[in-house]
């Protein structure tokens, strides 16, 4: 029997939330580093 406990039982994320303090550094490292794509944002408040 194959027990799976902790992050290896983990199949998929929805959504990620991260909270940073500036916001511009934190998109070019995630867009340009990373390679990923902003798929939703929330306008600034």
């Amino acid at each position: 029997m194959n027990d799976i406990s902790g992050l290896g039982a983990i199949r998929n994320l929805d959504y990620t939330v991260l909270l940073c303090d500036d916001i511009e550094v934190m998109r070019r490292f995630y867009t340009e580093v990373m390679g990923l794509e902003i798929r939703h944002e929330i306008p600034e408040r």
